[in-house]
């Protein structure tokens, strides 16, 4: 009896180590190909700089290598200083710009740089920079054009707004969990005040990010982060009620203050000798796809042009150029295109085919407005 006792005790032990040894070795694989950000101390987060890595979703429905530069983006190498023959485009958002979702050349950018300089005379160049980081909010676009990005002498600075996550982000007693590297790394906000924008630093405290026992003791893996969602959000409001008709006093608040994000961001953008424009990007049910795992009173149909009507009247009332995707992507999605990934929610191969036609067709009627003198131009 005693000996089986030892059998089964060594039995166990031997079990118990190797699934720690397996562990520990599906962790080590996580970190050298999945972990694919570092945080940064102004930013919140970013993607390594120069690293080569895997990105998976976790519904299997896409895996790509991702490579990133010596800036932390998804693009390659660019000068500091550009050509006097180049005209230099800059891309600012969040995931939808970074593209990892789909091979990178078959991401927007890389679409829209090669169909820009297609025909174009010796020495004529149009060059995109990605600057789009996964979960970055308005106030991370300001502070990386404000204190890094400028340098590159953007002729355009587009900023890429996706109301659906970016109120959330902006927003600190929204909660930073929406994304999480916020729960990781912490980010930036600011709040609104008498002397306009002030930086406004708070602790992950368990008011804004309710830990569990195991997130202390495995914060530290990557593993981990990757596979157990964070806990239920305990913000002053959830993503989806963007889209009610009635506002509480924190989303009219957050709303604000993203309106005063956006102008100090324009206000930046215009004052190093910059173009701005504001690409409004639509939840993939506002342009009409259906996604088979949300439950049909997820959104109520009255409400889901909401938001966009919101953001267009804030644009045109400051006379912000706007790029609309939502004609462009009803128009394909009537005509039995699918556009977003059904679980992952962001744009596969044709929905990044579409953001870079419209972007052309945009950029084509706006040539001299813009400054842009380039054979792309010419009908």
């Amino acid at each position: 009896m005693r000996t089986r006792s030892i059998v089964w005790f060594q039995n166990m032990l031997l079990l118990v180590f190797g699934t720690l040894a397996g562990l520990g070795i599906a962790e080590v694989f996580v970190r050298s190909a999945l972990d694919i950000y570092e945080c940064d101390e102004q930013l919140g987060w970013s993607y390594s700089p120069g690293m080569t890595g895997v990105k998976v979703s976790r519904s299997g429905e896409f895996a790509n290598v991702v490579r990133f530069n010596e800036l932390g983006f998804r693009d390659e190498e660019h000068a500091l200083e550009k050509d006097d023959d180049t005209y230099r485009i800059l891309l600012l958002g969040d995931s939808f710009v970074g593209g990892l979702q789909v091979p990178i050349e078959a991401a927007f950018p890389t679409l829209l740089e090669q169909q820009l300089n297609r025909g174009g005379e010796a020495g004529d160049r149009v060059e995109v920079i990605n600057a789009g980081v996964d979960g970055y909010g308005t106030a991370q676009q300001l502070l990386l054009f404000k204190e890094r990005l400028h340098r590159y002498q953007p002729d355009l600075t587009i900023l890429s707004v996706f109301l659906y996550t970016d109120l959330s982000d902006n927003f600190y007693e929204a909660g930073h969990q929406n994304h999480h590297l916020a729960r990781k790394c912490g980010r930036p906000y600011f709040v609104r005040g008498e002397a306009g924008l002030q930086p406004y630093t708070v602790e992950q405290d368990e008011q804004l990010a309710p830990r569990r026992p195991l997130d202390g003791l495995l914060g530290w893996s990557v593993l981990y982060s990757a596979l157990v969602p964070p806990p239920p959000l305990a913000p002053a409001f959830h993503q989806r009620e963007l889209f009610r008709t009635e506002y509480s006093e924190s989303q009219l608040e957050s709303w604000a203050l993203t309106q005063q994000l956006m102008l100090a961001l324009a206000a930046e953008v215009e004052r190093h000798g910059s173009e701005f424009a504001v690409l409004n990007v639509p939840h993939g049910i506002q342009v009409g796809q259906s996604f088979p795992n949300l439950a049909p009173t997820y959104f109520q149909q009255e409400q889901l042009e909401n938001s966009l009507n919101m953001m267009n009247h804030f644009l045109h009332a400051h006379d912000v150029p706007a790029i609309d995707l939502v004609p462009a992507m009803q128009r394909a999605i009537a005509g039995g295109e699918l556009l977003y990934y059904e679980d992952d929610g962001h744009w596969n191969r044709d929905g990044h085919r579409v953001v870079a036609d419209v972007l052309l067709g945009w950029l084509r009627e706006r040539c001299p407005a813009i400054g842009l003198d380039h054979p792309s131009c010419l009908p």
